[in-house]
């Protein structure tokens, strides 16, 4: 707002003292009362308090995750982590990729040891050597590795762990040189047909199936689940005669749980000399042991001292 020049004679004493106080009013001479009647201050505005209330969640601002080995893997299913053998490996060997997960950069140490014949792995030539072998890598470079499981006559235990490095963290279900995972090596299984020792009666001639263990035998391309069979028995206390020549598959028994018997076709007989007992035919098994197994008959079923 604009204000006029006035005389100071012209303006009421209150009024003049007050706008020259604020700085509002000039004095000059030559104004009148007139000129300064209805002259008004400048308006004072209010502006009403508004308060604001806020809903917030204060987030921590994450922290990378660094040094941590968290998984080990394989490209087949080989590893043992209790006392059990749900995983092995057939005497054929294989051949398997191994994935080791963490944070990229992490570093690690891993470790596989023949403890069957004390020969550690060696990562660069990918055989089993005597004297001590390691594998050392960082996350994201060289964190897979080659695993060759050699061919093998007899059974075979490794063990495989992680050892300690500087800051690295191995997650707690990883393997460790006191609580390794296993890799059990099979050899091919045996399974003998054969007459139980029982009673003066002693196992003859028996016959055996060699195969990789705990395959399905009546499956597959090969199919050779039915086996054929002749077994015989000696008795050693005098003659014996024949009590049925019938011989069921519910006869057959075997102390493995794992082996499946599904059907036979077996007949029962005594020589001419009347000790030796024999039954011959076939019995067709399904699944089959990961270890040597016997699968019996008992001579008394069949046979009795004349």
């Amino acid at each position: 707002m604009a204000y006029r020049e006035k005389t100071e004679e012209s303006l009421g004493d209150g009024l003049i003292e007050d706008l020259k106080k604020e700085g509002k009013l000039v004095i000059s001479k030559g104004i009148t009362r007139g000129d300064v009647e209805g002259l008004r201050m400048d308006p004072i505005y209010k502006t009403r308090k508004t308060t604001i209330k806020a809903n917030y969640i204060v987030e921590k601002i994450p922290v990378p995750s660094v040094n941590n080995i968290t998984i080990l893997s394989s490209s087949s299913n080989i590893f043992n982590k209790s006392t059990t053998t749900d995983n092995y490996v057939n005497s054929i060997g294989v051949s398997t990729k191994l994935l080791i997960t963490g944070d990229v950069g992490s570093h690690y140490i891993i470790v596989v040891k023949d403890i069957t014949n004390n020969k550690y792995y060696n990562w660069r030539t990918e055989e089993f050597q005597h004297g001590y072998g390691e594998k050392m890598g960082n996350i994201g470079d060289g964190s897979r590795a080659g695993l060759s499981i050699p061919p093998q006559s007899s059974e075979t235990t490794y063990n495989i762990f992680f050892k300690p490095t500087g800051a690295t963290i191995y997650n707690s279900v990883l393997p460790t040189e006191s609580t390794p995972w296993v890799i059990n090596q099979l050899a091919d299984v045996i399974t003998t047909f054969r007459f139980q020792d029982n009673k003066g009666y002693i196992s003859d001639q028996t016959t055996t199936k060699t195969h990789y263990p705990g395959i399905v035998l009546n499956s597959g391309s090969i199919n050779d689940g039915k086996i054929d069979v002749t077994i015989t028995t000696l008795f050693l206390r005098g003659a014996i005669t024949l009590i049925s020549s019938t011989v069921k598959t519910d006869d057959i028994f075997t102390y493995s749980d794992e082996v499946e018997i599904i059907d036979s076709y077996l007949i029962a007989s005594v020589d001419s000399t009347s000790t030796i007992g024999t039954i011959t035919g076939s019995i067709t098994l399904g699944k089959s042991s990961i270890r040597d197994t016997d699968i019996l008959l008992d001579p008394t079923q069949f046979f009795i001292k004349t």
